[in-house]
């Protein structure tokens, strides 16, 4: 340092700087730090956003109330357990996964264990896996809010309620699907009755038969939902079809299918191949969706969009929401054959997607949440045949048509 530097006083400490380490957030002080400091120096109102790449670090107690935990996306991985709510007026939301895998096997801890203190915990819009318990209410609270969660693949319970726990006030358990578990979606040991109404199971029929994912005593789970979206490839013939033989140059109906139970809406969106197929319309939808179904946006040729869903009258438990005709040619059947085309039904939530009443969500239960049920089919197959003369047909054509919603894996 040269002597015409004016160096005192000088800095000490990093007092009063804002720390820019760490996986969390503080949005209102723009700090960084893990989240267990993040929750230490958060104010009520304060919310504290997973930033970096995933698999974010858990592992912490919120002790100041009116704290939101925002996933923004992420993946936060196993901690003991991620989050314990010790404070009230807690929220996680989504989107963002809670992934207990610990590279070796299921974390022994719950994603979410909810100590006395813990009122009117919220977790909304969150992925919840492979965990001991996905949620575990330990102690008495008031108030209780797990909506639109998907909680799957844990060893126990989605949800587990502890013997002698009381939940007082509003307690809200809706719009969930709880899938594949180890044991039951919701265990209830308080003793007393929990209300779990218009959540889904992963089975048409509920959480008490099939693939349902499984209640205890003491839940109230009725009315249920339910939804899975799929293709018919020849509804005059009985049961759902998913192969066809049609010949070039015939018409043929597909019926666009959704098994359901206690629905008020559904959208969906659907292509196919213009260079194979062309589309005979107007398309035609079935009683009660005539009427109550709208395009979304401007779809390119070869592509269905619309939302449906009704104002009044009884919830629907699936059937036929509509019908389109298409004939067998186009500029790419050249030749021969064969040729193979494909109807592909999105995945995507924003695209696929269905509601209960008062806007209840209702996970897709084909759409890439674990496996779909073993009624719909995923690569049902249509064959053309050609004759290059009245008395010589030609090799078949074969067309592949997905009748549930092309899926990856999640």
């Amino acid at each position: 340092m040269g002597s015409n530097v004016d160096f005192d006083p000088w800095l000490t400490s990093n007092a009063n700087c804002t720390a820019m380490t760490g996986n969390w957030q503080n949005t209102r002080t723009n700090a960084y730090d893990d989240l267990q400091g993040s929750l230490n120096d958060a104010l009520a109102g304060d919310t504290i956003r997973a930033v970096g790449s995933s698999p974010v670090p858990g592992g912490a107690t919120a002790n100041t109330a009116d704290v939101v935990i925002d996933l923004n996306g992420k993946t936060a991985g196993p901690g003991s357990p991620f989050l314990t709510v010790a404070a009230a007026d807690i929220t996680v939301s989504g989107p963002g996964v809670l992934d207990g895998w610990t590279g070796l096997a299921n974390s022994t801890f719950p994603a979410v264990l909810i100590n006395s203190g813990g009122d009117n915990f919220i977790l909304d819009g969150v992925q919840v896996k492979r965990w001991a318990d996905g949620v575990e209410v330990a102690n008495s609270v008031t108030s209780l809010k797990l909506v639109n969660n998907w909680i799957h693949s844990n060893t126990d319970a989605g949800l587990q309620v502890d013997s002698g726990v009381a939940i007082g006030g509003v307690t809200t358990i809706e719009g969930n699907l709880f899938k594949v578990n180890g044991g039951n979606g919701v265990q209830n040991n308080s003793g007393n009755s929990l209300n779990a109404t218009y959540n889904s199971w992963g089975d048409v029929g509920g959480p008490t038969v099939g693939a349902g994912d499984g209640v205890s005593n003491d839940v109230v789970f009725s009315p249920w939902t339910f939804a899975e979206v799929y293709l018919d490839v020849d509804p005059t013939t009985g049961g759902d079809q998913y192969q066809r033989n049609v010949d070039e140059s015939t018409s043929f109906d597909v019926a666009l299918n959704v098994e359901g139970k206690n629905l008020y809406g559904v959208s969906f969106r659907f292509t196919y191949d213009p260079n194979y197929l062309t589309f005979n319309g107007p398309l035609t939808f079935v009683a009660p969706w005539a009427g109550k179904c709208w395009q979304v946006g401007s779809p390119p040729v070869g592509t269905f969009a619309y939302t449906c869903y009704l104002m009044s009258g009884p919830a629907w438990d699936g059937g036929t929401v509509a019908k389109f005709n298409f004939t067998a040619n186009g500029p790419a059947i050249t030749g021969n054959g064969p040729w193979t085309t494909t109807f592909d039904i999105s995945h995507l939530e924003v695209n696929t997607n269905a509601g209960a009443q008062g806007g209840v969500k209702v996970f897709v239960n084909n759409a890439g949440y674990n496996a779909p049920s073993t009624g719909i089919a995923t690569s049902p197959t249509a064959t053309m045949a050609r004759s290059t003369s009245p008395a010589s047909p030609s090799s078949p054509a074969s067309w592949t048509c997905k009748a549930g919603p092309t899926t990856a894996a999640r």
